[in-house]
């Protein structure tokens, strides 16, 4: 009768089985961190490719496509930092199309990522309540821009602030 091979085990110690744990643990960790700055990449990828072919469009007057661009890409909740810059495209296009309350939405959203004031979307804000006659938000998102505009450097030849400036002089407000 032919002898059957007994099974063998391996008993580990407990040194053994803690390194192999921490080993284990050290290789997750270092996939995950790959993966996440490599979603981060990708994102960062996206963005940059959804802005270019919207200044595509916008170059070649294709405006009902770019906006669709635009509006896919933020329906598709990218991450907060690569949202600003379509929102306030959105914006402008919107008020160029002379819709004050889409435009309110859009700069409103993008004033809400962005967390701080940037002059993208205190401008176009001040815009959009100057064109729905709420004076006293125009009045306030004017003065925003200025602050934004100094803060930016504001004294030099490219400054909007003198056209703020004048804006809330007609408003009948002092700068």
């Amino acid at each position: 009768m032919p002898q059957v091979p007994r099974k063998q085990t391996i008993k580990l110690s407990k040194p053994m089985v803690i390194t192999f744990a921490v080993v284990v643990g050290i290789l997750v960790t270092v996939v995950l961190v790959w993966w996440v700055k490599d979603e981060a990449a990708a994102a960062k990828r996206r963005a940059a490719a959804v802005i270019t072919q919207a200044q595509k469009l916008d170059f070649h007057r294709q405006y009902a496509s770019e906006q669709q661009v635009l509006t896919v890409y933020i329906d598709s909740k990218p991450p907060k930092q690569y949202q600003y810059a379509p929102l306030v495209q959105l914006g402008a296009m919107a008020l160029e199309e002379n819709q004050p309350q889409q435009a309110l939405t859009w700069y409103k959203k993008a004033e809400q990522v962005s967390g701080k004031d940037q002059l993208e979307d205190v401008d176009g804000l001040s815009s959009v309540y100057l064109m729905l006659g709420n004076k006293p938000e125009a009045i306030v998102y004017l003065r925003k821009a200025i602050a934004v505009d100094k803060q930016m450097g504001g004294n030099d030849v490219n400054s909007d602030i003198p056209s703020y400036e004048q804006e809330l002089q007609s408003l009948g407000a002092t700068p």
